[in-house]
């Protein structure tokens, strides 16, 4: 999508990079304290998944293949999907998180501001569907603004511990719906959305990262904050 600017794609990928930079600082401590020989497995398998997706989005592979059924481009997806699921319930350096863990994962959540504000950047060039920004059926910003609230609220004790609970059930609700409707705004037949352009600019690079990067780093942070949660 040459009409993308370079800046755009340059404040997305920094956006990408300081995100799993963060969240790799936050859970560090976990992994070293680790007497497992096999953690290192998970963080590679994630890592090689993002780094032959992003070779094959950038040589057109899932661009010229995404008309296909099922589309190759979501068999990445159901990998990293797959391996999110046993990080959250089966890695043995995160069964010993703790509750109040919980606050610095809410925290980790605000990146989602700024990524919504680079996809109303990208509608302002045409570049992505308005159904998938808060001006159309993406209200995910909510959740990006009231991040730093919430575990500021919940880390002075103006809030429950419980209402972090909800917030995460209301976050993901948010993080499922703006992926049923990215999945409906794709140029394929089961298109349902066609109020603007289609989603084509996850099939480029840097942007194939919204989906395999991004999204895999809500998800994976919803889910390990309702486990330790509801586990306390």
């Amino acid at each position: 999508m040459n009409h993308i600017p370079v800046i755009i794609s340059i404040a997305f990928t920094a956006l990408v990079a300081v995100s799993l930079l963060t969240t790799v600082l936050v859970f560090r401590p976990f992994y070293l304290k680790s007497t497992s020989k096999r953690k290192a497995f998970p963080l590679l398998l994630l890592g090689s998944i993002l780094i032959v997706q992003s070779i094959l989005t950038m040589s057109g592979f899932f661009v010229q293949t995404i008309h296909q059924i099922p589309p190759p481009m979501v068999i990445p997806i159901i990998l990293l999907f797959i391996t999110i699921i046993y990080l959250v319930f089966g890695y043995e350096p995160l069964r010993n998180i703790q509750p109040q863990h919980a606050i610095k994962l809410a925290y980790l959540q605000m990146f989602r501001l700024p990524l919504e504000l680079i996809f109303i950047w990208l509608l302002s060039h045409h570049s992505i569907p308005t159904e998938m920004t808060f001006e159309g059926r993406n209200p995910d910003i909510l959740i990006g603004l009231s991040a730093p609230v919430v575990a500021l609220a919940v880390q002075k004790n103006w809030l429950p511990v419980k209402f972090l609970i909800v917030w995460n059930l209301i976050g993901l609700g948010f993080l499922i719906n703006i992926v049923t409707v990215a999945i409906l705004c794709l140029p394929t037949p089961f298109r349902f959305f066609f109020e603007s352009v289609p989603n084509e600019f996850v099939l480029y690079f840097p942007f194939n990262l919204v989906p395999s990067a991004l999204v895999m780093l809500a998800l994976f942070l919803h889910l390990l904050s309702l486990k330790i949660l509801f586990r306390k």
